[in-house]
Formats: structure tokens, C-alpha cells, sequence
């Protein structure tokens, strides 16, 4: 048997093909044409000379009019339009002589965002709990993965050389460990960035998750004391550079003193 849960969108103008041309519609057929033909959202109609406001899910047809639409005897609808009432599927009443029918539940079973989930409210909740408990599982899981590599991470920790949110360092460590990135791979790299930053303010250091994160034991780093056409890795001290320019300064403007003879 086909699973009646959830959703399914139609149009409002599905009645409009020529294969339902048949005059007389059944009652599934009239149910739906009222839920079609409610409004859905606030708006005002003009009504034999009257202006009716009408709220998201009512219509306002007279009895003779819908007798017509649907193919029906007057007395048919109004003893469908009844049966309706009792059941509580709508609800009736009259303003400026004319009959406003309201379809109830309107909001619950036109609500766009369930819709576009296909989802129920019992679907919803079923559906909650499940996320929730794969969280939860998914959590345990994390929280085992995490312990299972605790000692290797302490290692790391012990050798990097900033230690600021440890655990999102260990978040991330277990996350490479995971991808399969041996410990001896990430400790060797550890090492060579610690003698690569030694002696630097910490502010120019890698936190350690955003150098986990970054893969950055496959970098490629120099020496320490390396340089590069006379310059450190990390270029002349603020000092030296200034003093560069003041020389360029002074040499461009003739300023440069003399030296004694």
C-alpha cells in the first residue's frame, strides 16, 4: 500500500484540462476545488456590488455558484457544504449577505516550508529524533576518536611551539589523524616550524589548529639562519630597513655629510 505520509504539490489550474471536462464533479473533487480556490493570503473581492476582505484560506462563492462549477443541484451542495461543516473540515458564516466559507487546518496543510520538506509534523519529529540521536552517536564517535589519540596529541602539543585552544588543536589533530596522516609525519613537521619560528614574537606564529588544519607539515621551510641574497626569511629588521631608506633619502638629496679629510 502506498505510503499517504507527507506532500505532493498541484496546480491550481490542473482542473482546466480537457481530460476533466466532465460536468458533474465528485466529492474529492469539490473538496479540492474549495481548497483551490481559497485565497492565500489576505485580500479584498468585489462581490455583487459588495467588498469583502478575506483572510488566507477562505473563499466566498454563493451556493447557485457552486452548483454550477461542480455540476451539481443546489440542494447537493448545500447538503455537501453541511456534511463538510460537521466533519469540521470548514467552517461557515455570513458578512454583507454574502456567505464566507473558511477551510480549516488551511495553514497546516498549505504550509509552504512542510511542503517543500515533505514532511508531516509526525515526519518532522521522527526526523528529529533521528538527527539528534545520529548527533549524538556522532559525537560519542568523536569523543572515542579524540581519546584514542590523546597521547600522540600531548606529544604534539609538547613540541609546537604556540599553545593557544587546545581543543580545537586536538579537534583538528584527530581530523588529520583520521585522513591518515601518520604522528611521526605531523611531530617531525612540528619540529622543523618551532626551530623555523624560534626567536619570533608569537603573534607571527600559526595556532596550532590553523596550522593542523592547513596541512602545513608538508611545508617547505629554510634553515634557520638562512638567507636570501643577505636577508633573513622573514627580510631586514624594521631598524635595518629604515635606515635603508634614510640612506636612499639621503644620498638622492645630497644630504649625506661628509667625511673628514
Amino acid at each position: 500500500m502506498a505510503d499517504n505520509s507527507g506532500w505532493y504539490l498541484i496546480h491550481r489550474s490542473w482542473m482546466d484540462n480537457p481530460i476533466f471536462s466532465q460536468k458533474e464533479m465528485c466529492q474529492r473533487a469539490a473538496w479540492i476545488w474549495l481548497i483551490e480556490h481559497a485565497c492565500w493570503k489576505p485580500s479584498r473581492v468585489r462581490i455583487n456590488g459588495h467588498t469583502v476582505d478575506l483572510e488566507r484560506g477562505q473563499l466566498s462563492y454563493s451556493r447557485s455558484y457552486l452548483a454550477q462549477a461542480w455540476g451539481w443541484t443546489e440542494s447537493r451542495v448545500w447538503r455537501f457544504i453541511n456534511a463538510l461543516k460537521t466533519e469540521r473540515m470548514i467552517e461557515q458564516a455570513s458578512e454583507q449577505a454574502q456567505t464566507i466559507i473558511t477551510i480549516c487546518n488551511y495553514n497546516k496543510y498549505q504550509d509552504l516550508e512542510k511542503i517543500s520538506n515533505g514532511q508531516t509534523n509526525g515526519q518532522q519529529d521522527s526526523d528529529r529524533t533521528a538527527t539528534e540521536r545520529n548527533k549524538k552517536q556522532g559525537n560519542e564517535g568523536n569523543e572515542v576518536n579524540e581519546s584514542k589519540y590523546i597521547d600522540d596529541f600531548a606529544n604534539f602539543w609538547s613540541i609546537y611551539p604556540r599553545h593557544v585552544a587546545k581543543q580545537t588543536a586536538l579537534k583538528a589533530y584527530t581530523k588529520a589523524r583520521r585522513k591518515g596522516t601518520e604522528h611521526e609525519v605531523i611531530i617531525g613537521g612540528a619540529r622543523k616550524y618551532a626551530e623555523y619560528v624560534a626567536g619570533k614574537d608569537e603573534e607571527y606564529v600559526k595556532h596550532p589548529s590553523t596550522w593542523l588544519n592547513g596541512g602545513c607539515w608538508s611545508d617547505r621551510l629554510p634553515a634557520p639562519g638562512h638567507s636570501f641574497n643577505g636577508k633573513t626569511p622573514y627580510g631586514d629588521s624594521i631598524a635595518n630597513a629604515a635606515a635603508t631608506v634614510l640612506d636612499h633619502i639621503r644620498r638622492e638629496n645630497d644630504l649625506w655629510p661628509e667625511k673628514n679629510n
